[in-house]
């Protein structure tokens, strides 16, 4: 947690609050209190453990790694085995929106990228609590991007 009140300069009310707001979001995911329509813009939840206690997420732009398939193991996830979907879409805003969804071994975690491979592009990650904060050091130390949030995962 230090990690992510140091980087971010938020302070631990801040932090908890941001990780009341996240677990009450992906928990409405899961036992149905979510619109419908909505519901339908995070099926990426589907990968992902639906009895975590806490619940945080992350997203960087115009991401890269030295190496993809190390940094996904490092996250305890197999890219051969642990493919929730591969989506292709076309929406108002862009002509084809491609995302590939990953969850990890223990289903602690998912994370989407636009891009398989050493530049991602996006990269957005949600989980367990304890894993998004194991998850964002290894981040740190791996990856370059343009903008990184906590709290939320969308830059597109």
């Amino acid at each position: 947690m230090e990690k992510v009140l140091d980087f971010f300069n938020i302070d631990e009310n801040v932090f908890l609050s941001i990780k009341k707001d996240i677990t009450s979001f992906v928990k409405s995911y899961f036992d149905g209190t979510m619109d419908s329509k909505a519901r339908l813009l995070f099926s990426y939840l589907d990968g992902i453990d639906n009895n975590c206690e806490e619940y945080l997420q992350f997203g960087a732009d115009k991401c890269a790694v030295d190496n993809f398939f190390d940094f996904c193991k490092d996250l305890n996830i197999d890219t051969q085995q642990n493919l929730l979907r591969i989506v292709n879409e076309k929406n108002k805003f862009n002509d084809c929106l491609k995302g590939f969804h990953f969850y990890s071994r223990d289903k602690k975690l998912t994370f989407t990228c636009s891009t398989v491979g050493n530049y991602m592009h996006y990269f957005g990650i949600t989980g367990e609590a304890n894993e998004i904060l194991r998850a964002f050091e290894i981040f740190c130390k791996r990856a370059r991007y343009d903008e990184v949030s906590f709290g939320h995962r969308d830059f597109i």
